[in-house]
């Protein structure tokens, strides 16, 4: 196999370089960040690092003949039902390969332990920060999404809340995060320009700021200028990504794209009683760095909402999404 380190600014540009000069075949077998360059700590870049392995074509042929003849056919069944993208797919079967070939013969313990080593989920506790803002496309719930977690942090920590919304393009959603906030008995700002978050938020006294920004078409569009300045050079302000376990694997790659100018504190995972396969569970989990934060599992309010462990995360794909997260 020949294995190559490929650097870039992002995951996204790596990908496209490892296609460019090693072809379709080639498979990513790990990513991380990581800074360089600068002086004496300062000015260093951001970078992701890809370690990439090709099987030569003899090999490839080879590899794929024994992994189709000698694997347990549960074992491929179940790579099968997470419907992974091709290269994920492939990485799988490659490490069940590699497993198997270590004496390990019970299917079940194969499948778990190719879970187990392909996916690191990290995780990431929200509301650390007094200012949470909530940042994603249009249609995956973020209003929704914001009142339980203010009805948590309410009822369950004690804390006083306020709202801030940006997303005055619809009328329904102001009116909605207004009966959220009568419900909760907390103020609601409707903030018709980014420019004035900082001064807004200096002036609002509350334990938690709670901000739903507009929603949007980010494969074609980015966050304002403004709002990005916001969320990146404040200290007390965590945004979180939010996506819904329904989007297509490539569209989130290309909203990941869109952000890479934001400081992402971690990422939401909205609808997941809306979808018969965690796909994008699995693909988020080998491709992306940003911690997960919550996962919501229908729309009332407050309870449908969880914060599962890493170990939760990877039973959800074992047992195709039947297991229910923490709610704490």
């Amino acid at each position: 196999m020949i294995i190559k380190k490929i650097k870039a600014p992002t995951y996204e540009e790596a990908v496209a370089e490892v296609k460019q000069s090693m072809g379709e075949r080639a498979v990513i077998l790990h990513s991380r960040s990581m800074k360089e360059g600068g002086w004496l700590g300062f000015f260093q870049k951001e970078m992701v690092q890809v370690t990439v392995g090709m099987i030569e074509e003899t090999q490839r042929r080879t590899s794929e003949k024994e992994q189709s003849s000698t694997l347990p056919v549960s074992v491929s069944r179940q790579v099968d039902q997470l419907e992974v993208t091709p290269a994920v797919k492939k990485r799988l079967l490659l490490t069940a390969k590699m497993i198997q070939d270590r004496g390990e013969i019970n299917p079940q313990h194969i499948f778990n332990a190719v879970l187990d080593s392909t996916f690191k989920p990290e995780i990431t506790k929200l509301g650390e920060k007094r200012i949470v803002c909530l940042a994603g496309p249009t249609g995956v719930g973020k209003t929704t999404t914001l009142a339980k977690i203010a009805a948590k942090a309410l009822y369950e920590d004690g804390k006083s809340l306020a709202f801030i919304t940006l997303d005055t393009y619809r009328i329904a959603a102001v009116e909605q995060l207004n009966k959220y906030s009568d419900i909760l008995g907390c103020p609601c700002y409707v903030v018709y320009d980014p420019a004035e978050l900082d001064a807004i938020c200096d002036g609002i006294v509350a334990d938690m700021i709670l901000i739903d920004t507009p929603g949007a078409n980010y494969l074609h569009s980015t966050l304002s200028p403004q709002l990005t300045q916001f969320l990146n050079n404040r200290t007390d302000v965590e945004c979180h990504l939010t996506l819904s376990l329904t989007m297509k694997t490539s569209d989130v790659h290309r909203i990941f794209t869109q952000f890479r100018d934001v400081t992402l504190h971690g990422m939401i995972l909205t609808k997941k009683d809306e979808t018969r396969t965690l796909s994008l569970l699995a693909e988020l989990l080998y491709q992306q760095s940003v911690p997960i934060s919550g996962v919501t599992t229908g729309q009332t309010v407050p309870n449908d909402i969880c914060f599962p462990h890493a170990e939760e995360l990877i039973n959800w794909l074992r047992f195709g999404g039947d297991q229910h997260g923490s709610s704490a």
